[in-house]
């Protein structure tokens, strides 16, 4: 997003005690600092699920997204970072509600790549973190250890996002 120009963005923090969600949220965090924009974390508390059953006052937990994302201080920020697509799908549809358009009123990044982003117009951009990938070489890795006992337990192995 500061690379496309943005600088006042915001993060979605979908559930705080995922270590991969955590992880996406304080790396989007990490380098707001670093390039010196303003930047928002939106957060509800706790795990934001995909399809979030409304509140006792008919608010969903993306209308008390969208509420921070709106309130001030300054504008409303110009850029948003989804830790996941699936939640994408459900911001996009509460940001439409409230006037807000996708892609001219707010650029959004996602992760994970679906292809249900497909229906989405404008379809935003997202970073394939290849958990097939991952996935994968996860198997290798236990294998690996399974024919070789003596084998180190802690493994790092790097899988470079698209």
């Amino acid at each position: 997003l500061v690379g496309r120009g943005h600088t006042r963005i915001a993060v979605v923090d979908c559930d705080p005690g995922h270590f991969g969600f955590s992880a996406r949220t304080e790396a989007f965090e990490e380098a707001a600092r670093e390039a010196s924009v303003f930047f928002k974390t939106l957060a509800t508390g706790s795990n934001i699920e995909d399809r979030p059953p409304p509140s006792g006052d008919g608010k969903t937990s993306f209308d008390t997204l969208v509420d921070q994302l709106v309130a001030p201080p300054g504008p409303m920020p110009t850029g948003l970072f989804v830790p996941r697509d699936l939640l994408t799908i459900q911001v996009y549809r509460t940001l439409r509600r409230r006037g807000i358009k996708p892609g001219r009123d707010i650029e959004i990044v996602s992760c994970d790549n679906i292809p249900a982003l497909d229906a989405l117009d404008p379809r935003p951009t997202t970073i394939d973190v290849r958990a097939d990938e991952i996935g994968r070489r996860a198997v290798e890795q236990l294998v690996w250890h399974i024919n070789d006992r003596n084998a180190p337990l802690n493994v790092m192995t790097l899988v470079e996002p698209r």
